[in-house]
């Protein structure tokens, strides 16, 4: 993966981060601007992920990193944000991204 196309995977995974951020917001708001901050989010990672592919990457490593960057960066927003703690076995479940990622790479 070149470095333009990994700003772009850096970008996407921010931007879905910041897409559940607004979403969990909503759960306890009534303002509908959380809603369509996430879903213009959506969308933008959705023409990131576009993008991604239309680099040549193959599909399986572009998921597999965006998914496995997703996923932590989720888990340290629920944990410090939301105070959102894990069990014992979520934790190896983290670990076991983190070695697919290093596995994929």
């Amino acid at each position: 993966m070149n470095f333009k196309t990994t700003q772009i995977l850096i970008g996407i995974v921010g931007i879905e981060s910041l897409a559940q951020y607004f979403l969990q917001k909503q759960i306890k708001s009534t303002n509908i601007m959380y809603l369509i901050g996430g879903t213009l989010c959506y969308s933008c990672v959705a023409l990131g992920y576009y993008l991604i592919l239309k680099s040549g990457v193959k599909m399986a490593l572009a998921d597999a990193f965006f998914n496995a960057g997703s996923q932590l960066m989720i888990t340290i927003i629920g944990f410090f944000i939301f105070g959102q703690r894990l069990s014992y076995k979520q934790l190896i479940g983290i670990l076991l991204i983190l070695i697919g990622v290093k596995l994929a790479e």
